[in-house]
């Protein structure tokens, strides 16, 4: 789920910001951005994020925050700003280019004067302090989510109790069907009776999605009870059942001749298509 936090912690050599920010994603993937003071901590950073997030791609992004004195005082800005102009006119730049904004930029990303050693619980506990904050808000962005999902799957089940209504009618559609065809041949006689209904057997054999209908109502259960789960990565299992969703309403649609049974099997299709786009936000 789309998500941002952050968190300001002081080491030895100044104040940093940490910002977390979560876009949707299938699996979990982890894009850091840190100082090189920090780089020793990545592997600890992406172990910690893992542990509360397990779908998503989520970038950590540390960044130095100017120091007051610095920004203060113009006699330190002032031979940044020589060096610079010396720098763009041997390159060919205008000195305009030089404005404020980027001398502000470099400033903030001049060297330190140190490592910062030492300050693996600091930043761990800066991590945690924005992890808080994320999660929160991608759980009220689920919520939101929640009540769109189930507005659909309350479509689906009206669409389904229309198909369950008028999947018996395909039988006698077919044997009308049928009857006209050999209307057109000749007068219909006791043995064409008989061929009829024991091709309509055959057919009411074949088209019976009785099974499919069941399995789908079975579906949908299970389904909502795996909306209402506290177990982490109940997305993957959620993915999982609309793909078998998906395909036992496509058996259905293929089954039957009938063009109403088509167009509502279609129109199921489509939610669960839906849901299934909004089912990667779900952790």
């Amino acid at each position: 789920m789309t998500a941002y936090a952050r968190a300001h912690f002081t080491a030895k050599c100044g104040s940093y910001l940490l910002e977390l920010h979560s876009v949707n994603r299938k699996v979990l993937d982890i894009t850091t951005h840190l100082l090189p003071p920090f780089l020793p901590y990545d592997i600890l950073i992406r172990k910690t994020i893992a542990q509360q997030v397990k779908r998503g791609q989520i970038t950590v992004r540390i960044t130095r925050l100017l120091q007051e004195e610095r920004v203060a005082s113009p006699e330190s800005l002032k031979p940044l700003k020589k060096y610079w102009e010396e720098i763009a006119e041997k390159l060919g730049f205008s000195k305009k280019e030089i404005t404020l904004n980027f001398l502000l930029e470099q400033l903030q990303e001049m060297p330190q004067h140190s490592q910062e050693t030492g300050c693996e619980p600091i930043v761990i506990q800066a991590v945690e302090q924005a992890l808080v904050e994320l999660l929160a808000v991608r759980e009220e962005e689920g919520k939101m989510l929640l009540v769109d999902i189930y507005s659909h799957l309350v479509f689906i089940e009206k669409l389904l109790a229309e198909i369950k209504a008028i999947a018996p009618d395909a039988i006698g559609e077919y044997r009308e069907h049928l009857i006209a065809q050999l209307k057109d041949i000749s007068a219909l006689d006791e043995s064409h009776a008989d061929r009829i209904e024991r091709e309509v057997l055959l057919y009411a054999d074949r088209v019976d999605v009785t099974e499919e209908i069941t399995r789908l109502h079975s579906h949908l259960v299970q389904f909502r009870a795996h909306l209402k789960s506290d177990h982490l990565a109940v997305g993957k299992m959620l993915d999982f059942m609309l793909q078998e969703m998906i395909r036992e309403t496509s058996t259905i649609s293929v089954k039957t001749r009938s063009f109403k049974l088509s167009h509502l099997c279609l129109q199921v299709k489509n939610a669960l298509s839906t849901i299934k786009e909004q089912v990667h936000n779900v952790e």
